[in-house]
C-alpha cells in the first residue's frame, strides 16, 4: 500500500472489459488491480473441460474485423493462439418451415437459397434503390429491415441471425445501438447491400476460436496482472479526488481512481448510494436470459456447418444451435443449443430434462435423427445479453455524463453486447482514466511549484 492506496487504478469486475481496460493501464505503467467476486477471471468468456473435450460456456468465436479483440489479445500474449474456425464452418443453416436451408456468409448468397421465396429474393434486389430514411430519431430493428426489405424477409431470416446474436426481440432493439455499422451503410452508401460490398474488404476476414479456450484469456490475464478473486465489491464511495470501494467479509479498498467493469445491474447496486442518477440509468438496461445446453450424438445426421438459426416465427425450442465439433475440426459430433431470450425467457431456467427433452423435440420436427442425444454440460446465465433497445443511445449517453471522475465505466452493455463491444469498452474506460491521472499530475505538479 502507497500513500494510503491499494493501487492507483482499481478495476471492479474481471470480465473482458475489466481486462482490456487493467492490460491497457499496466501496458502504461499504471499500479492497477483488478478485484473479482468470481475466483477466475473471465466473465461469460469460459471454458469447460467434459469427459477430455473442451466446451465453450459463454462465447465460442469472434469476428476478425474486431480490432479491439486483437490488441487484447496481443496484450496478453494470446493472438498466435487465435486459430480461424474450420473451413465447413462457412456454412450455416437457416430454418424455414422445418427445413434446413445452407446459406454461405456473402450476402449475395441469399439469392441462390431455397431459404427464400422470389418475393423476398426480388426485395434484395431492390434494396439498392430504397430511399434512405431521413429521419433523425430512433427507428427499431424491426422497423429498418421492414423498410428496406420488407416484413417476410424481416421476418423469417433477419429474426433468425438476429436471434443468436442479441436473443432479442426486433422491435424493441435500436438500429443506431444494435447494428451500427449496417445503419451507417444506408447513411454512407443509401444501401444495406452496397454498403455490405463495399466494407466486406475491411479488417481480418473470418471468424476466430482460441486454441484451448476462451478460459485463457481470464487465466493468461491472472497471470499477467494483479488480481484479487473472491472479492464482492458492495458499494463505491466517491471522494475528491480518491475511490473508497466497500469489500464483503474484507477491509476497504481505497484507490485513486475506479472502473467498475461488471454487469449493468451490478453496476448499480455498488452505485446507488455514491450516485444515485447514474444507478438509475443503469437500472434502465435491459438483459435476456439464456441457457447454453451443450449435447452430443454420435449417430446425429445433422449436415456439417457453423450452425443452424430459427426464427421465432418457427416455434423451435432453441433459437439455434452452434456445431461445436465441426466449427473445432474434430469431427465429434458435439452441439450447443442455445435457449431462452426475449420471446421464451422462461425456458432458460428449465431443469436438465426438460431442456434435453425440447431439444429432441426440436430434432424431431427438423427430421434429424439423432437417437443417442446426451446431455453433455448446461450452463445458465440469468443476465446473459445486455439488450441496446430503443433509447439505448441516450442512455448511454447519461451514464457517461454521470460516471464522472474519478470514476470509469465499462462493459459490453455500452456498446452492441459482444466480446468486441466488451474489449472497446475496456479500452475507452482505461484512456479516460489515463487522461484524468495526467490532469492530477499536472495539477499536483503546478501545486509543487506554487508552494516551492
Amino acid at each position: 500500500m502507497v500513500n494510503g492506496l491499494d493501487a492507483e487504478v482499481i478495476v471492479v469486475g474481471g470480465g473482458v472489459a475489466g481486462i482490456a481496460a487493467a492490460a491497457a493501464l499496466a501496458e502504461r505503467g499504471v499500479d492497477t488491480l483488478i478485484v473479482e467476486a468470481d475466483d477466475e477471471l473471465g466473465g461469460k468468456a469460459k471454458s469447460v473441460a467434459i469427459d477430455g473435450t473442451l466446451l465453450e460456456r459463454g462465447p465460442n468465436s469472434f469476428h476478425g474485423r474486431h480490432d479491439a479483440m486483437w490488441r487484447l489479445l496481443g496484450l496478453l500474449g494470446l493472438a498466435d493462439d487465435a486459430v480461424p474456425l474450420a473451413a465447413v464452418a462457412n456454412k450455416r443453416f437457416l430454418v424455414r418451415d422445418a427445413t434446413l436451408h445452407a446459406i454461405a456468409q456473402h450476402p449475395l448468397s441469399l439469392l441462390t437459397t431455397e431459404a427464400l421465396t422470389w418475393g423476398e429474393r426480388a426485395a434484395i434486389v431492390r434494396e439498392p434503390f430504397v430511399a434512405p430514411r431521413v429521419a433523425s430519431d430512433d427507428e427499431s430493428v424491426a422497423e429498418f429491415f421492414t423498410r428496406r426489405f420488407g416484413h417476410s424477409l424481416t421476418e423469417h431470416v433477419v429474426a433468425a441471425a438476429l436471434s443468436g446474436v442479441f436473443a432479442g426481440d426486433l422491435a424493441a432493439l435500436s438500429m443506431a445501438s444494435a447494428l451500427p455499422a449496417l445503419a451507417q451503410w444506408e447513411r454512407v452508401y443509401g444501401s444495406v447491400i452496397r454498403g455490405a460490398m463495399k466494407s466486406g474488404k475491411n479488417g481480418k476476414r473470418g471468424v476466430f476460436r482460441l486454441r484451448g479456450g476462451f478460459s485463457q484469456i481470464g487465466a493468461r490475464a491472472k497471470e499477467r496482472l494483479r488480481t484479487r478473486t473472491g472479492l464482492a465489491v458492495a458499494a463505491v464511495e466517491v471522494g475528491q479526488d480518491r475511490v473508497e470501494l466497500a469489500v464483503s467479509d474484507g477491509p476497504i479498498l481505497r484507490c485513486r481512481r475506479a472502473i467498475i467493469a461488471t454487469e449493468a445491474h451490478h453496476a448499480a447496486a455498488m452505485l446507488r448510494s455514491a450516485r444515485p442518477e447514474l444507478a438509475t440509468v443503469l437500472d434502465e438496461i435491459i438483459y435476456e436470459p439464456i441457457a447454453v445446453v451443450h449435447w452430443r450424438a454420435p449417430r446425429c445426421d445433422l449436415p456439417a456447418g457453423f450452425g443452424l438459426l430459427a426464427a421465432p416465427c418457427e416455434k423451435l425450442f432453441a433459437m439455434g444451435t452452434v456445431f461445436t465439433g465441426d466449427l473445432m475440426g474434430t469431427g465429434d459430433k458435439l452441439y450447443a443449443s442455445f435457449v431462452g431470450g426475449a420471446h421464451a425467457r422462461d425456458r432458460a431456467a428449465l431443469a436438465d430434462t426438460a431442456l434435453l427433452a425440447g431439444i429432441r423435440s426440436d430434432m424431431n420436427a427438423l427430421g434429424v435423427a439423432a437417437p443417442d442425444l446426451s446431455l453433455a454440460h448446461v450452463e445458465r446465465y440469468t443476465h446473459a445479453v445486455a439488450q441496446p433497445a430503443l433509447g439505448h443511445a441516450d442512455r448511454v449517453r447519461a451514464i457517461r455524463a454521470a460516471a464522472l471522475p474519478p470514476l470509469a465505466l465499462a462493459g459490453s452493455y455500452l456498446g452492441a453486447a459482444s466480446l468486441g463491444a466488451a474489449a472497446v469498452s475496456g479500452f475507452a474506460a482505461a484512456q479516460a482514466v489515463l487522461a484524468g491521472l495526467h490532469a492530477c499530475a499536472a495539477s499536483d505538479a503546478v501545486g509543487e511549484v506554487a508552494r516551492g
